[in-house]
């Protein structure tokens, strides 16, 4: 009974501890370098706005595909007009209005600014898909020139060799794996 009883909650915590997992499949993520550091929210394709957390009284300044989004401004007490602010507030969040809804193909740069106007360096976002996409390219690549160096250094070795251990090497091989077997055989 005792049994039955432990399965039960067993099974009944197996049912209840499976995750689900949201679908971020829209979702645009970091490529390239991490610094500087930079918080992004609600990035996803059809999104018209997104928010940025960085560092407390920042700047960021947004381009979308190379064209800068400007929509918040602030009135210049100088010049009396207005001009666009991408500034943060005092907690470091900034809400990026765009032009146009983010679609798959876009690029978001964001150029990152300390409180002194001293530029820190730009973060570059791309789909996920694209990102995880040109990762794999990339293993890819250098898989492919590892394998070709790993050849070509095999080939220079084998080419290196005189013809007296060319012919004695599997003559050597064969009479080792022979050994080895009869060894295992008296185990």
């Amino acid at each position: 009974m005792i049994k039955k009883i432990m399965l039960l909650f067993t099974m009944l915590a197996i049912g209840l501890s499976v995750s689900v997992k949201a679908d971020d499949s829209n979702d645009f993520a970091r490529a390239g370098q991490k610094y500087p550091p930079v918080e992004v929210t609600n990035m996803k394709i059809g999104q018209d706005k997104f928010t940025v957390k960085i560092y407390d009284n920042g700047y960021v300044i947004p381009y979308v595909n190379n064209v800068e989004q400007n929509f918040n401004f602030e009135k210049d007490k100088e010049k009396n007009k207005k001009k666009p602010s991408f500034r943060a507030d005092g907690k470091g969040y900034y809400t990026v209005q765009l032009h146009r809804p983010l679609e798959e193909s876009d690029t978001i740069r964001l150029k990152i600014a300390a409180d002194g106007n001293v530029y820190l360096g730009t973060a570059v976002y791309r789909s996920k898909a694209a990102v995880e996409k040109e990762e794999a390219e990339r293993r890819e690549e250098r898989e492919k020139d590892r394998n070709e160096s790993l050849y070509e250094r095999y080939v220079k070795y084998d080419n290196s060799k005189s013809w007296k251990t060319k012919v004695s090497d599997p003559f050597r091989n064969t009479w080792g794996n022979f050994t080895s077997w009869v060894q295992n055989l008296f185990k």
